[in-house]
C-alpha cells in the first residue's frame, strides 16, 4: 500500500531519531528543527501527488531526515568563495577590499577563539 502524508511521523517524532539529534548537536535545534518542518512539508506535498519509492514510514522518517540535513547544510555553508582578481583594480570593492595581512588573519583568529 502506497504511504501518504497521513504516515509522516510527527516533528516530535523526528526530532529524537539518532540523525536528527545529530542534525541538532551540529547545526543548534532551532535550525534543525526549521528544517525537520520544511522538509515534512515537502515530503507530505511529494506524497500527495505521486508514487516516491519510498515503501515504509522508517524509511520515510529517515528521507525526511535526510532531506532536513542536506536543506540545513546548504544554509549553513559560508558564501565566501576565493576568486582571482583580474579587473585591473587593484582595490576592488565587488571583491570584498583588499586581501588582510597574514598577521592581521592571525590576530582575528586569535581573537575569535574567545568572548569579544
Amino acid at each position: 500500500m502506497p504511504l501518504t502524508p497521513r504516515d509522516i511521523p510527527s516533528i516530535e517524532v523526528l526530532r529524537h531519531h539518532p540523525d536528527a539529534a545529530a542534525l541538532s548537536g551540529a547545526f543548534g535545534a532551532e535550525a534543525a528543527l526549521d528544517a525537520l518542518r520544511d522538509a515534512a512539508g515537502a515530503w507530505r506535498q511529494r506524497l500527495a501527488g505521486a508514487t516516491t519509492g519510498v515503501e515504509s514510514r522508517e524509511a520515510l522518517a529517515a528521507e525526511i531526515i535526510r532531506t532536513a540535513t542536506a536543506a540545513v547544510r546548504g544554509r549553513m555553508r559560508g558564501s565566501l568563495r576565493r576568486v582571482i582578481n583580474a579587473t585591473g583594480v587593484i582595490v576592488h570593492t565587488n571583491l570584498g577590499r583588499a586581501p588582510l595581512a597574514e598577521a592581521a588573519v592571525e590576530r582575528i583568529a586569535e581573537v575569535a577563539r574567545g568572548y569579544v
